[in-house]
């Protein structure tokens, strides 16, 4: 990738991530495998959270409805 780009997320999404895949290493092509899989453990975790917090949000809702 010719750009620096802080967020794991920003370097994946970026078409370059995935061009000529075939030309790459074995260690790349591990490194970039290790990024996603870990992005991925991180955005479960950060879904969850927000899931866990509209789960909060609606109990609120409903309790001060008298429901």
């Amino acid at each position: 990738m010719t750009e620096q780009k802080r967020r794991r997320i920003d370097q994946i999404r970026d078409p370059e991530f995935t061009a000529d895949m075939g030309s790459l290493d074995l260690a790349e092509l591990r490194r970039r495998r290790d990024m996603c899989g870990e992005l991925d453990v991180e955005l479960s975790f950060y879904r969850r959270m927000l899931h866990g917090r509209m789960d909060l949000l609606s109990f609120e809702l409903r309790r001060r409805r008298g429901e």
